[in-house]
Formats: C-alpha cells, structure tokens, sequence
C-alpha cells in the first residue's frame, strides 16, 4: 500500500464576533483586500467576501518540512465561518433575502455553495437561482469540459434542484421558479432548446431568450428564434436580432440589434411598444408586474441607465439594481473613483470601500464596510 508523503494544512485567522450596539452587524478582521458583500437573512446578516494570505504548510511523514503564504478568497458571514476558496466568482441572493449562493473555486474546479453548504467539484457552474421565498434552489453544472480564457467547451450539463439532478443535457440554463411552486426547465438536447413548465414542453428551437418571470396566466411567454427572427411565444410578436429580454404580467423590454446598434423597446402584450433609443448594447434590463422598468445601456463607452422613461447618464459601473416592493423607489449599487455608491430615486445616501443595500419595509437598509466591522444603517423613505 502506498503511504501518503506529503500533507497540506491550512491555516488562517479565526473572526472575532461581537455585537456593541445597534448599527453594529459583524466583525472581519484580517482582510487585505474586500472583494464583495450582499444582505442576506432578510437584512440581519451578511455575506462578506475578501482576499488575504494563507498559510500553507507541508509535511513529509508529520515532519514539516517547509512553509509559504499564497493568496487566496475567504467567506464569511456574522454567525459562521466559511471555506477558502481560490477565487469566489459571484455571490447570489433569493428576492426575500433569506438565502444566499456562491460559485466558488477550489484548485481548477467548482462548487455551488448554497447557505453554506457545499456541491461539487465541477467542471464549471453557471449560476445559482432561487425561489422567490429562498426556501428552493437550482444550480447548472458541467461535466467533462475544457475550461480556456474563461468558456467552457464540451461534457455535459446538468440542472441540479433542490439537491437532485436533472440530465445530462448539451446545455442547460439556470431554472426559474415559479409562483405557483413549479419550475421552469430550459434544456438543450441534440443540438436544439426546449423549454418545459408543469406538463408543457415547448420546442424545439434554434436557441432561446427566456425571461426571468416567463408564466403568464396559462402560458409561458419567451422568445425562439427561428431562421433570422425572434418569435415571442403564444403571440404574434416578431422581431429581429433581439440580444435582450425581460417580461413580467404582460409588459416587456426588449433590446433589438440592427446595424450595430441596439433598439431598447418596452410594450404591453397587445397593446403595442415605445421605442426608448438607441444604443452600442443593453447590459441589464428589469421590469416589474406594474410595468415600471430599469434599463442600463452603453453608448460610446458610457453607461446609461433609464428608469420609468427617466435618463441618467452620471452614474457608472452599475452592478446592482433593486426596486421597493411598491416599485415607488428605485435603487442602484455603482462603482466611482474606487469606492462603492448607493443611490436611490437619483440621490446618492452613502458611499464606501464596500457596501450593499436592501428595501426594507419602508426604508432603505445599508451595510458597508467600516475598518474591521459591518455597520448598517436604515433610513427611512421618508427622509430621502
């Protein structure tokens, strides 16, 4: 039997939790650089991510026999500590904040870490999705593929579901769950889409733009392409090149491609579209169920951002964008002069190293970065 020669341990700085007031969430010593940070159990906790040294030490037969520090990414939250991993890729969040997600690195592979817990190692993890209450959760992973300058080639996909996997397929998109508490598949089999909801199943297409709340009543509404058009699905819809699309009870955005530039349109199933403009390309786009939208656009290396038919062209790097639940306030998350901002209705509220925000209620929840700690403050909407 072949005896192990060398061990690997590593070690890193515990964190040091107290709670000293109100405005006090958490404590993070030891970071060197802060990376990202999201709100989660419905804005009591967080999610902190950040980059520093580990110590790795090696052993040859329990005798150490040399040390080193590398960098790497670590995870925590205020209540429990979490895994280092080579590189945390991105952080998500159900809508009510209860649950939280990460695509994390370990060596060359993968893993879905939801709420903590671990799946994985894969090849390659396109994302992680959650039911709007956070109580379910679906992930995409890939199998057998080469990974080059960040796309993947080949293996096979697989749609995992509340811990069960749906597979394997060509390719798969992120599932979306349903208010109705079923879920909505987009798979890829023998070279063409399908799109399955409850006991329907839509197909087969060339490719797919599916929205993040396709059911509609009865139907479920997305867009096939089909030769050189776009076919919006259980309408008479046709369109273009479209590279963007967003529905939500009836109302739509969509960003159409001719000539190198891109046509930002919003309509109502039967009721017809406006054009809002032109641009070099449509980076985000969010409707709501009142029909109330934000979209951010670039245009000569500028980004964008048009809420409710409103331009603001001062805000850059946007990454976050969030609506209160009577989509009466709008806020962003942007990126200026090396600090993060939040900005609400058009008025910035604070700015940081690193921060979040989260509609609570009434107001507005920030937590931000403060030297070693997570502070958080509330204001309310009536003083904004």
């Amino acid at each position: 039997m072949l005896k192990l020669r060398f061990l690997v341990v590593l070690l890193f700085l515990p964190f040091v939790l107290v709670s000293c007031g109100d405005k006090f969430v958490g404590s993070v010593p030891g970071y060197i650089d802060p990376v990202d940070m999201r709100i989660v159990d419905s804005g009591t906790n967080f999610v902190f991510v950040f980059s520093s040294n580990e110590n790795v030490k090696v052993y040859n037969f329990e005798k150490l026999v040399s040390s080193f520090d590398r960098r790497a990414e670590f995870v925590v939250t205020k209540s429990r500590k979490l895994e280092i991993y080579q590189k945390v890729d991105s952080i998500f969040t159900s809508k009510n904040l209860k649950s939280y997600g990460l695509v994390a690195s370990r060596g060359a592979q993968w893993l879905s870490v939801v709420n903590g817990n671990e799946f994985g190692l894969y090849n390659y993890v396109k994302g992680i999705s959650f039911s709007e209450d956070g109580s379910r959760y679906g992930f995409v992973y890939n199998v057998g593929g080469l990974v080059s300058n960040g796309t993947i080639f080949g293996g096979k996909y697989y749609v995992n579901i509340d811990g069960y996997d749906n597979g394997p397929y060509d390719d798969a998109l992120l599932p979306i769950f349903t208010d109705d508490g079923k879920v909505v598949l987009v798979i890829k089999e023998l070279g063409l889409w399908k799109v399955k909801y409850d006991t329907f199943e839509y197909g087969d297409y060339e490719d797919v733009l599916v929205p993040s709340n396709p059911v509609y009543g009865d139907k479920v509404i997305f867009l096939f392409k089909k030769k050189s058009r776009w076919y919006m699905n259980n309408t008479t819809n046709v369109f273009k090149d479209v590279v963007v699309f967003e529905f939500n009870n009836g109302n739509y955005v969509l960003g159409e491609s001719n000539d190198n530039k891109v046509a930002v349109k919003v309509g109502v199933i039967g009721g017809g579209f406006k054009v809002l403009g032109t641009y070099d390309k449509v980076i985000k786009a969010i409707v709501n169920e009142d029909g109330t939208y934000a979209v951010v656009c670039e245009d000569s290396g500028k980004e964008i951002l048009i809420v409710n038919d409103n331009s603001f062209s001062n805000y850059q790097d946007i990454d976050k964008i969030e609506f209160s639940e009577n989509n009466k306030y709008w806020g962003i998350r942007y990126k200026k002069d090396g600090k993060y901002f939040v900005n609400v209705n058009g008025k910035d509220l604070w700015n940081c190293n690193l921060l979040d925000f989260a509609f609570k209620n009434d107001s507005v929840l920030i937590m931000y970065l403060e030297k070693d700690k997570i502070l958080a403050k509330e204001i309310p909407f009536k003083n904004l």
